[in-house]
């Protein structure tokens, strides 16, 4: 387990940095910070999934874990609410092609996506630096 946590980590903090030098050069057609964002999301997905079916007992009672899967799935549920709203009432016009009347939603998905990241990351490095040498 030691061996796939230093990938985990390892993997995660690329992505971050990638991320910061996208925001930093600040062109999309070079680096997308949205991709590496998305694909970070799905980086952790996995790693949540694989510690969970691998991960002993008494690692999945941790409260720092407790608390990132409470957020993964408020993060999940802001997800199928922004797409899940519909165009009834007098919102926006009804001809126009581009309006999404969960786009506010969806971004405060991303918000609180962002800060889930960020966490995952965080108790990821403390976990594998608490972790015994194999």
């Amino acid at each position: 387990m030691k061996t796939y946590t230093t990938i985990d980590v390892l993997v995660q903090t690329v992505l971050i940095i990638i991320n910061i030098v996208g925001i930093a050069i600040n062109n999309t057609n070079l680096i997308n910070p949205l991709g590496f964002i998305v694909a970070l999301g799905f980086i952790q997905i996995i790693s949540i999934i694989i510690h969970l079916i691998a991960g002993p007992l008494a690692w999945k009672k941790k409260l720092l874990r407790k608390i990132h899967s409470i957020g993964t799935l408020v993060v999940f549920a802001m997800l199928i609410i922004a797409f899940a709203q519909d165009g009834s009432g007098d919102r926006g016009d009804k001809d126009d092609k581009y309006t999404m009347y969960g786009l506010a939603t969806l971004m405060y998905a991303a918000i609180v996506a962002l800060f889930v990241i960020l966490y995952y990351t965080i108790i990821s490095w403390i976990e594998w630096r608490n972790m015994p040498k194999e």
